[in-house]
């Protein structure tokens, strides 16, 4: 299907990737996995010739039919949906007029004539059928209904659709033209249950061949067999053979592999440091002689010296040639430490939310919501794109200002919030300064806690805010929530924009967190690993669907 060798690109000072290689053959499907901003995107842009390499070599077989899902929808003014969508499909839409053309000159025409009509006839005929022309106008509501976007009129304008409808929309376009060759960017965007759920069942029997870029752990489980991670630090691509959880388990015994190694180097720096200074202190009793050699008592007293400084240069050598080439301390887990003792918040409500509402124009998003958070409280809100999940989030943590109700917390409670993008101020700080601000303490410390935890690598403290990628300013987010020691967490889409290596971690100090929880998530998986209530926002009400399944 193609090959890429030692592909590189990067833009100014920024490398992006570095020294790309990998194939892919026909009916092999792969997720493409890392942090925002890693290249991932990229490397799928020049793949379809959207963007070019720095250097490398890409190799397609000829003929092949591709499709691009990109995650900006590109149209014409004026365009309505039939015909974005018809212009996607080989075609189809200006074959059956020249068909409809042909029958009726072939009525008036000569035998001669009608012979050259009928040979173009049935190459247009052929081809139509070939593309699913007879069928077309089914297969379209099929993935419309599928998608969830079967109620829009196919006579209405692209560019009226919200920003949802037109990534259905666009996905649409190439899953009807069925390519030899999909490249998605994050297709699982914008989509509720029901339309994931097709969408993956879909791709299942599909017969071509998929490279997808995605975060989403259920979708890669459902649909790939394959992972190519490129990596945040070094940009270059490792592949994993299997689905997501494969790729999760490979990480795992990575990560075990990691720590052991950086253990027996650190047994062998100690051992190493206590040859040099025994041997230095006391050479005649560290170097061990048989106890039969009779020649011992006249040993000179300069070759047991020779023989300790021996010791010690190798020592030294192997010593220097450790610390030249260090492994790297395994980062720890992710905890997120109350800073007040939680008995403080156990005789009372936490949080109490009372007949809250609020609009948007002529939308009523939330009508006369209530609810309260006990100390032991760990609830996840979900629910349709824009049916006011965030704008609940905001009210309670004071960034939106309701028409109606009010919103109380116990006073000992600590918030710890998340908001759903990343949003920094000061882009001329450096990620420390910014880290930094508002606590006291020693950079020392802060230093330690920002390496130490596996969220940033010491040579990045010094970028500058407005130099980071999605994200590494989710990664920021989270640090300096954690640092404050909230006893309550309040966290829109905690898994955006994070890599799934730091997302497992996060989501397991999630889980290991004794003060009360509220999440806004449409992840899947991180739904059904919450340990928690589950309440849906609908039509501006709260419905509990008690216990997830975890």
């Amino acid at each position: 299907m193609f090959d890429i060798f030692h592909l590189s690109k990067s833009y100014g000072p920024v490398l992006v990737l570095n020294d790309v290689s990998f194939s892919m053959s026909a009916g092999m499907r792969a997720g493409l996995v890392g942090t925002n901003g890693v290249g991932k995107s990229t490397l799928l842009k020049i793949l379809i010739g959207a963007e070019s390499a720095d250097s490398g070599e890409i190799i397609i077989t000829p003929g092949i039919r591709s499709g691009y899902l990109s995650q900006n929808l590109t149209i014409r003014p004026e365009q309505t949906i039939d015909e974005f969508i018809m212009q996607s499909v080989d075609g189809l839409q200006e074959i059956e007029p020249q068909m409809k053309q042909l029958e009726d000159s072939m009525e008036s025409a000569s035998q001669e004539q009608a012979v050259d009509m009928l040979s173009k006839y049935s190459e247009l005929a052929a081809n139509f059928q070939e593309n699913g022309g007879y069928e077309i106008d089914h297969k379209i509501s099929m993935v419309m209904n599928g998608l969830g976007i079967g109620y829009l009129e196919r006579s209405q304008l692209v560019e009226t659709l919200s920003g949802g409808e037109k990534t259905r929309i666009n996905l649409a376009t190439i899953l009807l033209k069925s390519p030899d060759l999909m490249l998605l960017d994050e297709p699982t965007n914008n989509l509720d249950n029901k339309s994931l759920n097709w969408l993956e069942a879909y791709l299942q029997n599909y017969k071509g061949t998929i490279l997808t870029a995605s975060h989403d752990r259920q979708f890669l489980n459902n649909v790939v067999s394959l992972i190519f991670e490129i990596d945040e630090y070094t940009h270059q691509l490792k592949k994993y053979p299997g689905n997501y959880d494969d790729y999760k388990t490979a990480k795992a015994n990575e990560k075990e592999k990691w720590e052991l190694d950086y253990q027996k180097q650190q047994e062998e720096i100690g051992e190493l440091k206590k040859i040099m200074k025994t041997t230095a202190h006391s050479p005649s009793h560290s170097i061990k002689l048989r106890d039969n050699d009779k020649f011992i008592p006249g040993f000179k007293h300069g070759r047991i010296d020779h023989l300790a400084a021996r010791l010690i240069r190798n020592a030294g050598e192997r010593l220097k040639h450790i610390q030249d080439n260090p492994i790297p301390k395994p980062p720890k887990p992710l905890r997120i430490k109350p800073d007040l003792k939680l008995q403080d918040i156990k005789s009372s409500e936490v949080i109490r939310v009372r007949e809250v509402t609020k609009s948007f124009g002529d939308r009523n998003v939330l009508r006369d919501i209530s609810f309260s958070l006990k100390y032991d409280s760990r609830v996840v809100i979900s629910g349709p794109n824009g049916t006011g999940k965030t704008t609940l989030l905001r009210i309670i943590t004071g960034q939106t200002r309701p028409d109606k109700g009010d919103v109380h917390f116990s006073p000992s409670a600590r918030i710890g919030a998340l908001s759903q993008e990343p949003e920094l101020t000061s882009p001329g700080k450096t990620l420390l300064e910014y880290y930094r601000q508002g606590f006291i303490g020693y950079e020392e410390d802060f230093i330690f806690g920002l390496v130490t935890c596996g969220l940033f690598k010491y040579e990045e403290l010094i970028k500058k805010v407005g130099q980071l990628s999605l994200g590494q300013v989710r990664k920021l987010q989270i640090a300096r929530m954690i640092a404050i020691q909230p006893n309550v967490l309040l966290l829109d889409e905690p898994t955006n924009h994070l890599s799934l290596d730091v997302l497992e971690s996060f989501e397991s100090a999630i889980r290991d967190f004794q003060g009360p929880v509220l999440a806004v998530s449409h992840d899947r998986r991180f739904i059904q690993q919450f340990a928690g209530e589950i309440w849906e926002l609908n039509e501006g009400h709260l419905m509990n669907h008690g216990k997830s399944g975890a």
